[in-house]
């Protein structure tokens, strides 16, 4: 027999089986991103930045664009906090979300080529 992990009541009395999720994600907050040349950004439990390039040259890395971080660990280290997205009659989930962050300044970024190893570019902090 499978049983809901919890179940959902709303103001009438009527019940809906909820299924629980919990989830760790983990990332970087980095201090200094301000001054970069892209923007950071945080979509879909993952670090994601935005880089401009030419048509061509994007297709070419499609899917295969990573970066990479250089940088010195700052306190308090690492950063917390956690999120819960409750049930509704219309969505029988519940999210229970923990969000932890190496603090970091970036001393460079660089873009590269995953498939091929190819660096893209190299980025430091301007002034």
């Amino acid at each position: 027999m499978n049983l809901p992990d919890a179940v959902f009541q709303n103001g009438i009395g009527a019940t809906l089986p909820v299924k629980v999720s919990n989830a760790d994600v983990w990332g970087a907050a980095v201090t200094n991103f301000k001054k970069f040349p892209f923007q950071f950004g945080w979509q879909s439990r993952r670090s994601e930045i935005t880089v401009k390039m030419k048509a061509n040259e994007a297709q070419k890395v499609a899917g295969d664009l990573k970066f990479l971080l250089f940088g010195t660990m700052l306190p308090p280290y690492i950063a917390n906090s956690s999120e819960t997205l409750d049930p509704s009659q219309e969505w029988p989930y519940k999210y229970n979300i923990k969000y932890f962050w190496v603090v970091v300044e970036a001393k460079e970024i660089w873009l590269y080529n995953s498939s091929t190893g190819e660096i893209l570019g190299r980025y430091k902090p301007q002034p």
